[in-house]
């Protein structure tokens, strides 16, 4: 078997295909990868497989809620950052106004949009959790 001739070469025997798979997931998903990219990339067809690689460590916790915090404060107060690389978002169908009040503070990290089928399979892949 080829896997095991390269294991030899490399001298670690005692690595499996599915470790590399676990690794390359974990650390997508560490990035901020969305999970069901994530989980398309490493062959899984079910997004509870990849919710397993999702480690999180208090720090990642502690940091994302601070973010989330600010992100919230800045939309009560009307001062985000206006930042390209961010993608605009209304609440409502309403117009925009002619000027947009000048946004102050952290830009609001993106993700990408999801298709109507990919947030029908993320529904059915999230339906046993218990909220």
């Amino acid at each position: 078997m080829v896997w095991q001739q390269v294991r030899a070469l490399a001298h670690i025997e005692d690595v499996r295909i599915h470790d590399l798979r676990h690794t390359f997931a974990s650390y997508a998903v560490l990035e901020g990868f969305p999970i069901p990219m994530v989980s398309k990339l490493s062959g899984h067809t079910r997004i509870s497989s990849t919710l397993r690689y999702a480690h999180v460590d208090d720090v990642q916790v502690s940091q994302s809620a601070e973010a989330i915090g600010e992100v919230i404060s800045g939309i009560l107060s009307g001062q985000l950052v206006n930042n390209p690389k961010t993608r605009k978002v209304r609440a409502s169908k309403s117009k925009p106004t002619k000027s947009p009040p000048k946004r102050r503070g952290r830009p609001i990290k993106v993700i990408p949009e999801l298709t109507e089928k990919e947030v029908e399979r993320f529904r059915y892949e999230v339906d046993f959790w218990e909220w």
